[in-house]
């Protein structure tokens, strides 16, 4: 009856329920083929089968563009100006030759860029994602570091900085699947430990201290761990 001797007790019942019977039933073996390839699907042309990808930021400014009813048309003459105010951006970013993508970033403090502009974060797409002036653009650059001239898309003028190249993949699923399974299995693991504690509560009477238990219990419930980080590696 000691509370010590009682807490102890079942402390011991705890893991040897567990050793015997969830760490024994539930392995790696346990996630179903289905899944991890649902899992390589979802990321297939994110991580697995993706076309070379490029990493930029760069400075832009809307187009003189107007709206007439339900069509938009440019202003020549407007246009013009913020073309040419992109064209002493560009040779304000060069005569700077910012070395990193943070210190290009910066340059949105310059008198230049305050003028007309803004500065995106950095983006990572293949060049079927982008507008093809722009991709056009950015593949004619060879290594990271580089800046393009000034760039007009359908409603923007652009100077973008090459933040990396990503050369393309070509992993099969056989190739990918123990990097899934890796990835996959301590969400499952979890999972399934969610569900055999809510099975002992309608069964039991149990008091839950994650702190004693060789599991966390599941906080969130993401698909996968793929899935969840978007693709951008």
């Amino acid at each position: 009856r000691d509370p010590d001797v009682v807490w102890a007790g079942k402390r011991a019942a705890v893991w040897h329920l567990l050793r015997h019977g969830f760490e024994r039933d539930y392995t790696r073996k346990s996630v179903s083929e289905g899944k991890l390839r649902d899992v390589y699907r979802a990321n297939r042309r994110t991580h697995f089968q993706r076309p070379e990808v490029r990493r930029f930021v760069h400075i832009f400014v809307n187009r003189a563009i107007q709206r007439r009813g339900r069509q938009m048309f440019v202003v020549p003459h407007k246009d013009a100006v913020l073309k040419a105010k992109m064209q002493k951006v560009h040779e304000a970013i060069v005569a700077r030759a910012p070395k990193t993508w943070q210190a290009f970033r910066a340059l949105e403090k310059l008198p230049e860029v305050k003028d007309v502009g803004a500065v995106s974060g950095v983006g990572t797409l293949p060049r079927d994602q982008l507008m093809p002036a722009f991709g056009a653009a950015l593949w004619k650059l060879d290594r990271p570091g580089q800046i393009t001239g000034v760039i007009t898309t359908q409603y923007w003028h652009h100077v973008a900085f090459l933040v990396q190249i990503i050369p393309a993949t070509n992993i099969s699923y056989a190739q990918a699947r123990p990097q899934i399974l890796d990835r996959v299995w301590p969400f499952a693991r979890r999972r399934a430990f969610a569900q055999l504690r809510e099975r002992l509560r309608k069964t039991c009477r149990i008091t839950t201290k994650p702190q004693n238990l060789p599991v966390t219990p599941v906080t969130d419930d993401p698909d996968d761990e793929l899935a969840t980080r978007g693709g951008k590696r």
